[in-house]
């Protein structure tokens, strides 16, 4: 059923045609706008703008509305609502909505753009200036480079040397790469000449293209852009508004410090919504999005709230510039909101109230938990008079199907009719028409939770990843393999050959290491803010650090070694496979598994179902699922008869696992308790003694469980939660009831893919790789302390009904910091919770955040791991730039689990006062978060956390010893000496032994790609071993780069010739100044008919090689002639043929 057939079934009670006639109409809810708004734009296409009063209010009609409507269909303009921000880096999620909304008006297509009261009445430049920085390239079509340079600075988008983010252009020789907002992809454009001779979207993640289109229509990179001269002239204008301010000089040198640092950064990267403030000053003629929507019928959703709430703003904005302008904080022309009035007379529209509705929806307030309760909460709503039509699709609608067939209810498959109507169409929410006693009922009302999550922002893309890590910036520190630790300088040219300088202790000590030799050289990484010693060259200290390290990897491999062999020969329990009851529970969890999880349930059963006792670790970022694996887990074990057991390292994550469990379960027979210093005594006692009696099938708790006190009647499965977080005792307490049982450990730190591979058949790792689908994305803001701001993003937090994270690392100061806060918000909660506190103090005060009784929790970053509570959606954080980005990433994290959208404000002091160091953190945060939510940003500070959980604290100083790929290197080193690493034959890659030695004939000129690009290149291209790979690589190059010079061709040409030279049918291989030995292998020559096949082969080559035989081998000598490279080609890949028929 398609949409507009789903919503023929709606009475609208003539509401549908007042809509469609334009007139003043009566709805409910935003549920009944967004059905009306649906059933219309599917009758009849046009263009509608609806305005509402709040963000909050745009968002769930968006929601909404995607339930019924294609993506392309509606259009987002959100501005945010907090005034006093000047911050120096913002994340770009809501510009991208914006743009896509302005650029939709200027086309001649059906839409329907959504907005709020902020939004409507912000200053932005007008239709005219927007519209006329779009402009289309297309196929076959001339352009100067200059014409096109030109036109992509006026559209104000930003030079990087990848592109990997919307509002981003990369220039390489003939290609450009660029990313337009109205794209999901990125596009690359490759000219020859002036010529557009191909467009292509491409993957940002891969880089390669996967798409050729016709033309590209690019569009402004913001709301504000200013050509050069407007620049200039608004420059000029805004200098002059500053000297004429008759100040003291003490306060004119503050205004002056406040106003120079966002000019400058207007006229470098352009004016962006955190410095629009100065907009008047550059442009005279600015409006607001009413300029956007003279086509549009526009509806204003409660018009009494929404002028109430725009003026809200505009008073606000008023009061401060005022009080900045008279304290000497501000220039005269400083705004950024137009007059509400003025902009509702521009607006020609109608009203949409609540008054007297016609067609009246009502949210249903009840919940169903899970799918088998489901039955009676239907009887329900049939006993009290309703007809009933449950939407739901695929699977969801067969597993309710055969589950109303057990239960023997009568329903009917729509069109039938029937008091009980399935539907095969899918909502988000249930709703009631009341005067019909028609219900609709969701897969939220029937099994628990939501068809998805929220769609707003559909079109922000995560950050894949922040920067491919080995990229070098000067400045970093690197390893060479035989030198150890030194400093990147940079690329030289020597002679004409390219070097990398590479600094080493000592004065002058440098070591200049050809490009085509980078594979020696890797990055360092040590964990964030570690600072290692540089080593000396020719010194030892660097090759005596390598081998104690390899001795102690070593005694770690012996140990995991026994560890394994141990656990292999303890006879554990072997569950049974109840296909169908395992399957029913799988069928009531509403999402599909991603792929990672899918794989991890596989291996986990397999584990289970073997003989021997499972001890395996589950890693993945929080919301990655793993709470449902291990829920499976722990069903298939009670299904066998066995107890389960999670256990967990705070009190209140053991009450968010019991809250879960017990939706979860219900209507599975399955008994869960939970133990923790909540729980009361004499229910603890009741628990204790049914647990005896294996009347208990799921005991959650904290340490508790491990208490003498507590006998389980028959445990077969332990999961344990964020191991690492567990004192010594309690780790010789898990050892000891653990031995024969199965072990499923939960960490939220992400485990790298090296590590499991080098640890494979030691260490049962699962990797939970996948985020979840439309997760909100997290707003950001860098920005100075400033308290005002503070205390408006408060208000605006509670004011919608929610709670704020106060982030104050200093446990000195944090009560007073409390009371600070307390004092700006008197009939608020405010409680502190900070790392000296008692593990009990800490988690009665988490406990009354997360039942929501406290407004504000005031704390250190003890909040960075774990906790999960959804109504938390701002966080502010002091000092942002004494955290490293690992810690921020996972601080950011706490918020932005609901359907709401989440805040992050991240505050440093006087840029000024910053060390160098703080200067360079605080950069690395600025881009961090302007890149995007960071979501899953590519982290090698994780990896690291990741290895040093698994390995212990011991193996993570020496991966701080000598960097991660270097450890990753010794590691996998000593799993392949002891045999264990995961040697299987299609893994098993080939190794390297013979190069061919470097030539200026065979190189990467830096005409063709930047320094960066070249070293990754390089040591790319030494990481091929198949002559696949170097195919798809050399396509690679060609699509990102464009034509391949000659140089390059012979570079790929020469690793061509060594992935045949490192071939089995070679024995030898030896390069002289004036000739090749290559020696053939007495096993290849021992084939019958082979040695006439290669004299057949060679006749070819006779004027340049001599062919000699000694002891069963063939030994060839090539003449290095001038095509030497095509020769030794034509050689190898003759021989190969041979040996491959």
């Amino acid at each position: 059923m398609n949409s507009k057939e789903f919503l023929d079934l709606i009475p609208f009670n003539g509401e549908l045609n007042r809509f469609e006639s334009y007139e003043d109409i009566s709805l409910s809810n935003i549920n009944s706008l967004s059905l009306v708004l649906s059933a219309s734009f599917l009758r009849k296409p046009r263009k509608i703008a609806v305005c509402l009063p709040t963000l909050y209010d745009a968002q769930t009609l968006m929601d909404g509305l995607m339930d019924y409507l294609n993506q392309d269909d509606v259009v987002f303009y959100p501005f945010d609502e907090v005034l006093r921000i000047e911050s120096i880096g913002t994340s770009k999620e809501m510009v991208e909505e914006r743009i896509n909304a302005l650029t939709s008006t200027c086309l001649d297509k059906p839409v329907i753009f959504i907005t709020h009261s902020a939004a409507t009445i912000r200053l932005i430049r007008s239709k005219e200036t927007f519209q006329s920085r779009i402009f289309t390239l297309e196929i076959n079509k001339d352009i100067s480079r200059k014409e096109l340079l030109e036109k992509i600075s006026l559209a104000g988008y930003t030079r990087v040397n990848k592109v990997q983010h919307c509002f981003e252009y990369a220039l390489r020789g003939e290609i450009l790469d660029i990313w337009s907002a109205n794209y999901l992809d990125p596009i690359r454009i490759e000219f020859f000449d002036e010529t557009v001779e191909e467009i292509r979207v491409f993957h940002p993640e891969t880089e390669i293209s996967y798409k050729q289109i016709e033309s590209i229509t690019i569009v402004p990179a913001s709301e504000f852009s200013l050509s050069k001269e407007e620049k200039e002239v608004g420059s000029e204008k805004l200098l002059k508004a500053l000297s004429e301010r008759k100040l003291p000089k003490l306060l004119f040198d503050e205004l002056s410090e406040r106003v120079r640092p966002n000019l400058d950064r207007i006229l470098n990267e352009g004016m962006d919504e955190t410095n629009s403030r100065y907009l008047l000053y550059f442009d005279d003629n600015c409006k607001t999005v009413s300029d956007y929507l003279s086509e549009f019928q526009v509806y204003i959703y409660h018009p009494i709230d929404f002028l109430s709430s725009a003026n809200n703003f505009e008073n606000e904005e008023i009061d401060f510039f005022n009080d900045l302008y008279k304290n000497g904080q501000a220039l005269e022309k400083e705004r950024i909101y137009d007059s509400p009035e003025e902009v509702l007379l521009s607006l020609n529209h109608v009203s949409i109230t609540n008054e007297e509705c016609k067609f009246k929806t009502v949210d249903i307030s009840y919940h169903n938990t899970n799918l088998a309760t489901s039955t009676n909460f239907i009887s329900n709503l049939i006993d009290d008079g309703n007809n009933v039509k449950i939407c739901l699709t695929n699977e969801r609608r067969e597993t309710l199907i055969n589950h109303l067939d057990e239960e023997n209810v009568a329903y009917s498959i729509y069109p039938e009719v029937g008091r009980i109507q399935i539907v095969d169409f899918g909502i988000n929410s249930g709703f009631l028409i009341s005067s019909e006693n028609e219900v609709f009922l969701s897969s939220n009302e029937i099994f628990g939770l939501a068809k998805q999550s929220g769609k707003f922002l559909t079109r922000f893309k995560e950050a894949k990843i922040l920067k491919k890590f080995d990229d070098l910036e000067i400045g970093d520190f690197v390893v060479h393999e035989d030198y150890g630790i030194g400093k990147y300088i940079g690329v030289f040219d020597l002679n004409g050959l390219d070097y990398l300088k590479v600094q080493y202790a000592g004065e002058d000590n440098y070591l200049y290491v050809p490009l085509s030799k980078f594979k020696l050289i890797r990055k360092y990484a040590g964990k964030e803010g570690s600072v290692p010693s540089l080593d000396e060259i020719g010194g030892t200290s660097w090759a005596r650090r390598k081998e104690k390290i390899k001795k102690r990897v070593s005694y770690l491999a012996d140990k995991l070694l026994a560890i394994n062999a141990e656990r292999m020969a303890k006879p554990g329990y072997a569950f049974m496979h109840e296909e169908e009851m395992e399957h029913a529970f799988a069928n009531d969890f509403p999402y599909k598994l991603t792929d990672s999880q899918q794989k991890a349930w596989d291996d986990i059963s397999k584990d289970m179902e073997s003989p021997h006792p499972m001890d395996r670790l589950l890693a993945g970022d929080v919301g990655f699922g793993k709470t449902e694996i291990a829920f499976r887990a722990c069903y298939k074990a009670i299904l066998s008869g066995k107890q389960a057991a999670i256990l967990c390292p705070t009190t209140i994550l053991a009450k968010q696992h019991n809250e879960v469990a017990i939706k979860r379960f219900k209507g599975y027979g399955v008994e869960i308790a939970m133990l923790s210093r909540f729980t009361p005594k004499k229910e603890i006692e009741n628990y204790i003694k049914k647990i005896k009696e294996g009347r208990i099938h799921l005991i959650i708790g904290t340490h508790k469980i491990l208490g003498s006190e507590i006998e389980f009647n028959n445990l077969g499965l332990l999961v344990i939660d964020e191991e690492q977080r567990f004192g010594v005792t309690h780790k010789e307490r898990i050892k000891e009831i653990t031995t024969n049982i199965d072990v499923l450990t939960l960490s939220a730190t992400p485990i790298p893919r090296t590590l499991q591979m080098s640890l494979l058949n030691v260490k049962s790792l699962s990797l939970l790789t996948q985020a979840p689908q439309n997760r909100m994305p997290i707003k950001t803001y860098v920005t100075k302390y400033d308290e005002g701001l503070i205390k408006e993003v408060i208000a605006r937090e509670l004011g919608r009904g929610g709670q704020v994270y106060y982030l104050h690392n200093r446990i000195d100061s944090i009560y007073s910091k409390a009371k600070k806060i307390q004092d700006m918000f008197p009939s608020c909660v405010v409680k502190v919770v900070h790392g000296a506190l008692s593990a009990d103090e800490i988690g009665d005060v988490m406990n009354e955040f997360y039942d929501g009784d406290i407004d504000i929790l005031v704390c250190t970053t003890i909040i960075e791991t774990g906790l999960d509570i959804p109504n938390v959606n701002t966080i502010i954080v002091e000092d942002a730039d004494h955290f490293g980005l690992a810690q921020l990433y996972q601080i950011k994290g706490r918020v932005g689990r609901s359907n709401r959208l989440a805040y992050a404000y991240l505050f440093y002091k006087e840029y000024n006062n910053l060390s160098e160091q703080g200067q360079k953190r605080l950069k690395a945060i600025k881009d961090f978060t302007e890149l995007g939510s960071g979501y899953k940003i590519a982290n090698q500070d994780l990896n690291i956390r990741g290895a040093g959980d698994i390995l212990g604290k011991e193996q993570a100083g020496f991966i701080d010893s000598v960097g991660y790929d270097a450890y990753m290197k010794l590691l996998q080193e000593v799993m392949n000496e002891k045999n264990i690493s995961d040697q299987s034959k299609e893994n098993k890659p080939l190794i390297i032994k013979y190069e061919l030695s470097f030539s200026l004939d065979s190189h990467i000129p830096p005409s063709y790609a930047s320094d960066s690009d070249r070293i990754s290149m390089y040591q790319e291209l030494n990481e091929i071993t198949t002559f696949k790979d170097l195919q798809d690589y050399e396509a690679k190059i060609r699509d990102i780069y464009g034509p391949i010079p000659e140089e390059v061709r012979n570079l790929f040409l020469k690793k061509e010739i060594e992935i045949y030279l490192n071939d089995t049918f070679v024995e030898n291989f030896v390069e002289n100044i004036d000739k090749y030995i290559i020696t053939i292998s007495p096993q290849f020559m021992a084939r019958d008919g082979v040695i006439n096949l290669i004299e057949k082969a060679l006749s070819n080559f006779s004027n340049d090689i001599i062919v000699r035989f000694t002891q069963k081998r063939m030994i060839i000598y090539v003449n290095r002639t001038p095509d030497y490279l095509v020769l030794l080609y034509n050689i190898l890949s003759s021989l190969y043929s041979i040996k491959n028929n």
